[in-house]
């Protein structure tokens, strides 16, 4: 069922493969450009529980417990364009390269402790 549901929602160009443990799920990408699609996408909601992506390194397993940071992409509209890049910002590929002109897509770090959210919106662009 999940698998079917990603592969609805990222619309890769190649298969992945996708195996599980009892706290994760591990994916092997084809091709390297769907593997950065899938980054950049960013956390996916599936029966109502999020799913955070991100590469995994020997790190991931043992600091679970400590996980307190989400990454948001957020739309933003009428931003001028000569802010869509810059130091200390994370903006997806389209962004970037002003491929998509329409809005900026950024990404935001939200906090969280226990069940409350508090977003790190930077103070000035």
């Amino acid at each position: 069922m999940v698998r079917d549901v990603l592969k609805r929602q990222w619309k890769l160009m190649a298969d992945f493969e996708m195996v599980a443990d009892k706290d994760y799920l591990f994916f092997k990408f084809t091709l390297e450009e769907d593997k950065t699609t899938v980054l950049e996408a960013g956390p996916v909601f599936i029966a109502s529980r999020i799913f955070i992506i991100q590469p995994w390194n020997d790190m991931t397993e043992r600091d679970k417990s400590k996980l307190n940071t989400i990454p948001l992409w957020a739309h933003l509209y009428d931003v001028p364009k000569k802010l869509w890049s810059g130091p200390g910002l994370r903006c997806d590929k389209a962004t970037t390269k002003k491929t998509r002109l329409n809005y900026a897509r950024g990404c935001v770090i939200s906090r969280f402790s226990g069940n409350s959210f508090s977003s790190a919106f930077p103070s000035n662009l």
